[in-house]
């Protein structure tokens, strides 16, 4: 239906780009966006070299496993892409667009941050510099698939109720890898939790066990141990991630500079399909 610089890009790969049904809106105009998001993704691949593409690939399979691990299952994580109406395979071109042009603009993007600007962007927003509250905490986990978490969790509480320490009780009920520690799970920020399990242990004093929680992963159990208060950051902590927001901003830019570029030099070739 296209070529792009000489290769061609089939009708079937802009179809796996469109919107799930019942998005509304044009369906002419769905299929337009569509490809246009296609010839993005063409133009940023074709102008890597095979080192820089095979490198990019690496970083999107990362970037996709690490999503799976976040919510859970691979299940869980397609099911809220559905949710926001975007495909599999439109959130895989996105990723790699963006890792293209961004292996593209890799020195720009490096270049170093001025340190005026990074000391100014601190002052004006030294609000948005805080680490976070933390909680030190136990768990014990059910993943889903992996048995009756219900009632696992209530064979757990059962032998807590009885006096057993909860690393005991984690050690032999839990069924994720932090069981053979006990369930130590360390220090987490209380932004980094899944909010259901930031409500269970918000009421929580040292020492004491939620209720049993389920999420898109599991069944949860969790032993609060410790409390830090949220904290400012003062500058020397705060300098990495001022410059790390600048450069990100600046990473934003370039892909659009880098795409307008790419997009007017290409030679693309259409022949419109039927959309019905």
């Amino acid at each position: 239906m296209a070529e792009c610089n000489g290769q061609p890009l089939l009708q079937a790969e802009v179809l796996a780009l469109l919107p799930q049904p019942g998005d509304g809106g044009s369906q002419a105009a769905a299929w337009q966006a569509a490809l246009d998001v296609a010839l993005d993704g063409a133009v940023a691949w074709q102008a890597l070299g095979p080192a820089d593409q095979q490198r990019v690939a690496a970083q999107v399979a990362q970037e996709e496993a690490h999503q799976q691990q976040l919510h859970g299952t691979r299940q869980n994580w397609l099911a809220n892409l559905r949710q926001h109406g975007q495909s599999l395979a439109a959130w895989q071109l996105a990723v790699r667009t963006d890792r293209a042009l961004d292996a593209l603009n890799r020195a720009a993007i490096d270049a170093p941050i001025d340190a005026t600007a990074a000391a100014e962007r601190w002052a004006k927003t030294r609000g948005r510099f805080v680490h976070s509250a933390q909680v030190l905490l136990s768990e014990l986990v059910v993943p889903h698939g992996s048995g009756d978490g219900e009632k696992v969790l209530a064979a757990a509480q059962d032998r807590l109720a009885g006096g057993q320490p909860f690393a005991t009780v984690a050690v032999a009920l839990s069924q994720v890898p932090s069981a053979r520690s006990g369930g130590d799970r360390g220090w987490t920020g209380l932004d980094r939790l899944d909010p259901r399990l930031a409500n269970a242990v918000a009421g929580l004093q040292p020492g004491q066990v939620s209720t049993a929680v389920r999420t898109d992963f599991g069944w949860h159990l969790l032993q609060l141990r410790d409390r830090r208060p949220a904290q400012m950051l003062d500058w020397p902590q705060a300098q990495p991630l001022v410059e790390a927001q600048l450069r990100q901003e600046r990473a934003f830019v370039l892909r659009r500079h880098r795409l307008a570029d790419l997009r007017n030099s290409a030679r693309v070739h259409l022949a419109p399909p039927s959309v019905r």
